[in-house]
This record gives C-alpha cells, structure tokens and sequence, in this order.
C-alpha cells in the first residue's frame, strides 16, 4: 500500500518570502530542509501562494504542521491513499 501523502502547504509571510527570492534550482532543497517535504510543482506556489508537496509517510504530517515556517497544511484527499 503507498504510504505517501498529498498535501498542500500555506507558509507564513516570512517564508514565502524567502522562498520567492531564491533562485528556482535552490527552492526544493530549502523546502525539504526546513518544511521536511518534497515539492511537486511550484506552479501552485506561484499562481495561487500555497506549495504542493508530497510526504514519504503519513506519519510527516505532524513534522510539517510543527514546522515554524508552515501555516497550514491541507491534505488533497484525492490524490492522498489514506
């Protein structure tokens, strides 16, 4: 069974900051390093504020949520087997 998870991811102010200015082959490193997920596409964070990532294992969820950087997270239940 795939233990993976879809979710969609709000950074606070500062975060998205940070991220906006840095260079497009730094964002996935600075994402799994201070959000402990793996980016599927910036075009969400882009066009619509948010990332969308995925998680090796549910279990994560909580790691992201406590993540200082993190505002909400939101898992996409149709693309999450949970």
């Amino acid at each position: 069974m795939d233990t993976t998870l879809k979710v969609h991811i709000g950074l606070k102010p500062h975060a998205a900051q940070t991220l906006k200015a840095l260079p497009s082959e730094a964002r996935d490193a600075w994402v799994e390093e201070h959000i402990h997920a793996h980016p599927v596409t910036f075009e969400t964070f882009e066009t619509y504020g948010f990332l969308s990532c995925t998680l090796d294992r549910a279990d994560m969820l909580s790691t992201v949520k406590a993540a200082p950087e993190v505002d909400w997270v939101e898992i996409d239940r149709k693309m999450s087997a949970i």
